[in-house]
């Protein structure tokens, strides 16, 4: 892939909703940067006049727009299609949290009955009805065009099936289910539509006051946002359609201190030699142990085994949660340490092979808490030769391709 340092945006117009703070000016100071020219929006004017200019360059604009309102949203996009000559690309991103209908939404859940009808009606109105209006809006000058692209931001799936996240999970479910729709319905037309996401929880207005958040709770920054807009809005991406991104997934993405090991490649794989190798040792030990000795420790073997088999899942997380310093080197020299007693306890090749495909098969379920990125390999975007839109893609999922 290339480096998105490289790209020239100059000539794209985009139209970033909900562009003034989190992941919409993150993503609109990265398109901006790149040299498109931005059009931006907010339900104040001035806030979003105040955004737009600090953006780089000199072409971006600030738009007032409420997603709810049909009518804001015409005006708005008329606005931003006179003012920039037409509209590139769509980025769906204005949306309200959890904090609208409970601030205390990380600590303290509600249930779904206990949700006012307002609130509930607000967030279904901003994340769902709005991607749908502002894409209604759009898509026919962009089908009168030729061509365009639409973005629409979204979440984790197990996050919008999490208990108290209503009703943001079923938005954004929604907002997904509506994406898949929208590019069903555009296929062919030169309009693509992918669906985008941070991959974990991110520092946006969004999310709650400290106090109200979990005591050990791990950020994303929503600069990662950044490059696969930038990406996205290319030349090179002209040919995908109907795909999800997880930018955790997202090939180069340095995330700091969150880890999600599925959408990795199961990094855990390359510890497979440490596990062989303690379990070797373990074997060997075994071999010159006194019979009567070992006789007497067979019983506690027995209880570390059976230990390990029901702690390891939360250990495993526990670890891979924590990438830095000290907490890097616990996860190698625990598994040599579990392998020598497996080793020990087993010696012999059979219990090596299981407890390496024991622990694969923890590790391969294992997702830092809070992160839930459960995307399917299949979803990774790969970077495709011009011309592979979507059909290699949908025929290895048992779908016809596309004409």
């Amino acid at each position: 892939m290339a480096d998105v340092q490289d790209i020239d945006l100059a000539g794209t117009r985009a139209l970033v909703t909900g562009g003034t703070s989190g992941l919409g000016l993150a993503m609109a100071e990265a398109l901006a940067q790149a040299g498109a020219a931005v059009a931006l929006t907010s339900r104040s004017a001035e806030r979003a006049e105040a955004a737009a200019a600090k953006l780089p360059g000199t072409g971006a604009i600030g738009i007032a727009a409420d997603a709810r309102d049909e009518a804001a949203v015409a005006r708005a996009v008329a606005r931003a299609w006179s003012r920039l000559g037409g509209i590139d690309l769509l980025v769906n991103n204005a949306g309200l949290g959890m904090k609208t209908v409970n601030p205390r939404f990380m600590t303290q859940p509600l249930d779904f009955w206990q949700v006012p009808v307002d609130g509930f009606q607000a967030v279904l109105g901003t994340n769902l009805t709005g991607y749908f209006l502002m894409a209604r809006e759009v898509v026919p000058r962009m089908l009168a065009a030729g061509a365009g692209r639409i973005v629409n931001i979204s979440m984790n799936h197990a996050t919008m099936n999490r208990r108290g996240f209503v009703p943001y999970g079923p938005a954004r479910a929604g907002a997904e289910a509506l994406s898949r729709i929208m590019a069903a319905d555009l296929s062919g037309t030169g309009i693509t539509v992918n669906i985008l996401l941070p991959g974990g929880a991110t520092v946006t207005g969004m999310m709650p006051p400290q106090e109200y958040r979990p005591a050990q709770l791990a950020a994303l920054d929503p600069a990662i946002m950044g490059p696969p807009i930038v990406w996205l809005a290319s030349p090179l991406a002209r040919d995908v359609h109907d795909e999800r991104i997880v930018v955790a997934a997202w090939p180069g993405s340095a995330l700091g201190s969150r880890t999600e090991l599925r959408g990795q490649g199961s990094w855990l794989r390359h510890q497979a030699p440490l596990i062989v190798a303690g379990s070797a040792a373990g074997a060997a030990l075994l071999l010159i142990t006194p019979a009567p000795a070992f006789a007497k420790v067979v019983p506690y073997l027995l209880a570390f085994a059976a230990l390990a088999l029901l702690l390891q899942p939360q250990a495993t997380k526990w670890l891979a949660s924590r990438p830095e310093g000290r907490h890097r080197l616990l996860l190698p020299v625990g598994l040599i340490a579990v392998s020598v007693y497996d080793g020990y306890w087993g010696a012999g090749a059979g219990i090596m092979t299981l407890t390496v495909k024991g622990l694969l098969f923890f590790t391969e379920r294992a997702v830092v808490p809070g992160s839930a990125v459960r995307t399917s390999r299949r979803r990774v975007l790969p970077v495709r030769p011009a011309g592979q839109a979507g059909g290699a893609s949908r025929r290895r999922r048992g779908c016809p391709a596309r004409p």
